[in-house]
């Protein structure tokens, strides 16, 4: 059987009909800039098409790094506030929680609409015709097949888009849903890099009643 030509791996990518009905799995985060580096493992849930939650497990050197990306991604980007802290959105609602200050945020939104939680702007955005992609082989995560897509911006990029140095992202060649990132770019006259990985992951199985719940825990502050 003949493996896909590029195109036909970046539709898949951003195809909701080949994307899972359910993701459940482990996740690790590094951002790294000059010397200072942040890395966090959560605890990931998702629900097509619009039900998400994020949980913090770990945290290692917890620092202030300002991505500059949240437009593209704001799931990346939320204020966890350390170990237990998490981000839901169950439709047009959704809750931050810092535990670090026990606070929690509501976000009531006018529609869900349109939304998927499957994919992320970022995402469509580097298989796009904006980027210049091509195909480097096949690897292995989390026990998956993967292909391996290369991607840099090409001069039709818009500003935020050229700001990637290089983006690189295995793709599970069943799903065609991200496995593993890494990708460089400048903000500020500063370097950043990010790598994003599951170690573990499962598709399309049922996730529990309550997982999605909005409701602020038991005894926090909300706040507007």
């Amino acid at each position: 059987m003949t493996d896909p030509d590029t195109a036909d791996i970046c539709a898949h990518v951003v195809d909701e009909k080949s994307l899972p009905t359910t993701v459940h799995g482990r996740v690790t985060t590094v951002t790294e800039c000059q010397t200072t580096q942040q890395a966090i493992t959560s605890e990931r849930w998702l629900e097509a098409p619009d039900k998400f939650r994020e949980e913090v497990l770990t945290v290692d050197e917890w620092g202030d790094i300002e991505t500059g990306l949240d437009a593209l991604n704001p799931f990346d980007t939320m204020d966890f506030g350390g170990v237990g802290s998490f981000f839901v959105q169950n439709g047009a609602k959704a809750l931050n929680y810092n535990d670090a200050q026990n606070t929690s945020k509501v976000f009531n939104f006018d529609s869900a609409e349109g939304v998927s939680v499957m994919t992320s702007s970022l995402i469509e955005r580097v298989v796009s015709e904006a980027f210049d992609v091509s195909t480097e082989g096949a690897a292995t995560v989390t026990g998956r097949d993967c292909y391996v897509l290369f991607s840099t911006p090409t001069d039709s990029a818009d500003a935020l888009s050229s700001r990637i140095d290089t983006y690189c992202l295995w793709v599970d060649q069943e799903y065609g849903y991200p496995l593993k990132q890494k990708y460089e770019y400048q903000l500020q006259e500063r370097a950043f890099v990010v790598r994003r990985e599951f170690e573990e992951i499962g598709f399309d199985n049922e996730i529990v009643d309550g997982v999605f719940d909005c409701t602020p825990p038991e005894g926090s502050t909300v706040i507007d």
